[in-house]
């Protein structure tokens, strides 16, 4: 079932890429470091399997949870709890003039 939901979720992001990903995550427990095409962001991004990295890309590039209406372009972005960054990052596309300031306290979200 798991596998399955990966399986999907993984292909949504990444295409074919993303198959091969859902398979790695099912023959490691680890957290293991990929680098993956982004079509979102145009470039590589690194992420780690077995961890919510790929779950939090699908919410914020591909369901696109963060690209709710605003009526003013905001100068400063405060990120208090940016885990890897990918907010960060949608941020810094979407709002290209703003200072943006990510914070994460948690040493493991570091890569």
């Amino acid at each position: 079932m798991k596998f399955t939901r990966n399986l999907k979720r993984n292909r949504r992001c990444f295409g074919l890429t993303g198959i091969l990903l859902a398979f790695r995550e099912l023959t490691t427990s680890d957290a293991l470091g990929v680098s993956v095409f982004s079509r979102h962001m145009g470039r590589p991004i690194h992420l780690r399997l077995n961890t919510t990295d790929i779950a939090i890309y699908n919410q914020i590039f591909v369901l696109r949870e963060y690209a709710f209406p605003i009526a003013i372009e905001p100068k400063v972005i405060v990120d208090a709890g940016a885990n890897i960054g990918l907010s960060a990052v949608y941020y810094a596309q979407r709002f290209p003039a703003a200072k943006i300031y990510a914070l994460e306290p948690e040493r493991s979200r570091l890569l």
